[in-house]
C-alpha cells in the first residue's frame, strides 16, 4: 500500500507537467495521460486497505490528515471502532481497551499506545493501565509504516485484540505485566481483583488476591499506602471489594453511562475455570 501511494503522487505529479507529443497543449491528452494511472493504482489499492491520502502540510498533521489515520488504525483492529478522535476501542466485561494515537504538541508526529480502563473503578476520566505503545510516527513516515506499527501494538498487548477471551487469558495479561516494575503501579494490582470480583468466580478471587498479596506486602507502605492507613488496611478494603459482586456491577453500569461505552464494541468473557 505505501510504495502504491507514493507511485499516485508521483504520476499524478509528472502527468500535469506532459505534453501529448501528437498534438501537443491538448488538455483531452494531458488529462487522459492523469486519469488512466490513477484509476488503476486506485483500483490496487483498494483491494488493500484505505487509498486516502495524507497531506502533512509543512510536516504536520492536518485535521484531515487525523480523520484519516484513525480510519487507518481502525481498519487494523477489526473488533475496534472509534471512540474519539485518534482514538478506538474495544471493550470485555468491564474493561475497555484503548488505542490512543498520541499526537505531540507540534502535530509532527503520533505515538500509538494501547492502555485498558475498568469500569469496576469510579474515576472522572479513563485511566492507562496495561499500557504498551509503538514508535513515533510522522506524516511522511505514516502510509509506509502504520501497518507494521499495528502489528507491534496487537504483538505487545497484554490483553488480545481479537476474538472471545477466558478469564485467565485477562489474569495472565496482568501477571506478564506485572514482571515490569518500572510501568506498575498498586492500581493495576487493583483492577485485576476488581475484575475478577466482577465476573463472580470465586476461585479467580481468591487466586488474584493471593497474588497481590504475595507481590505488593514487599513494596514500601509510607511511599505506596500511607494514605490508606498502611498496606493492611488497603488490602482488606480491596478484599471486601472483591467480595461484593452487586456493587462492583453498579459501579460498572453506572461507569459505562458515564463514559459512554455504548458505542464501543463489546467482546465476550468465556466463563470457564482454569488452571488457576
Amino acid at each position: 500500500m505505501s510504495i502504491q501511494l507514493g507511485y499516485l503522487w508521483t504520476c499524478g505529479a509528472s502527468a500535469v507537467r506532459m505534453a501529448d507529443p501528437v498534438n501537443p497543449g491538448s488538455e483531452m491528452g494531458i488529462t487522459h495521460r492523469i486519469l488512466f494511472p490513477i484509476f488503476m493504482i486506485i483500483i490496487q489499492i483498494n483491494d488493500g486497505g484505505n487509498c486516502d491520502l495524507i497531506e502533512g502540510i509543512e510536516g504536520i498533521y492536518t485535521k484531515k490528515d487525523k480523520a484519516v489515520i484513525t480510519r487507518d488504525w481502525e481498519s487494523q483492529f477489526k473488533e475496534f471502532k472509534k471512540y474519539k478522535p485518534l482514538t478506538i476501542s474495544n471493550r470485555v466485561g468491564p474493561l475497555v481497551m484503548n488505542i490512543m494515537l498520541k499526537m505531540s504538541r507540534a502535530g509532527n508526529f503520533y505515538t500509538p499506545v494501547l492502555y485498558v480502563h475498568n469500569l469496576c473503578r469510579e474515576f472522572p476520566c479513563f485511566t492507562m493501565t496495561l499500557r504498551c505503545k509503538a514508535g513515533i510516527v510522522s506524516p511522511e513516515q505514516h502510509n509506509k509504516i502504520y501497518i507494521d506499527e499495528a502489528i507491534k501494538v496487537k504483538n505487545e498487548s497484554y490483553i488480545p485484540v481479537n476474538g472471545d477471551i477466558t478469564i485467565d487469558t485477562v489474569i495472565e495479561g496482568y501477571e506478564r505485566y506485572f514482571k515490569n516494575p518500572i510501568m506498575v503501579s498498586y492500581l493495576d494490582y487493583e483492577d485485576l481483583v476488581l475484575f475478577c470480583g466482577w465476573t463472580g468466580q470465586a476461585d479467580k478471587i481468591e487466586y488474584t488476591l493471593k497474588l497481590v498479596y504475595k507481590e505488593l506486602k514487599k513494596w514500601p507502605q509510607e511511599r505506596f499506602f500511607s494514605q490508606s492507613g498502611g498496606f493492611v488496611n488497603w488490602f482488606q478494603q480491596l478484599e471486601k471489594n472483591a467480595w461484593e459482586g452487586d456493587l462492583l456491577n453498579k459501579i460498572y453500569e453506572a461507569e459505562y453511562k458515564k463514559h459512554k461505552c455504548e458505542k464501543i464494541p463489546e467482546r465476550e468473557i468465556i466463563l470457564l475455570k482454569g488452571d488457576h
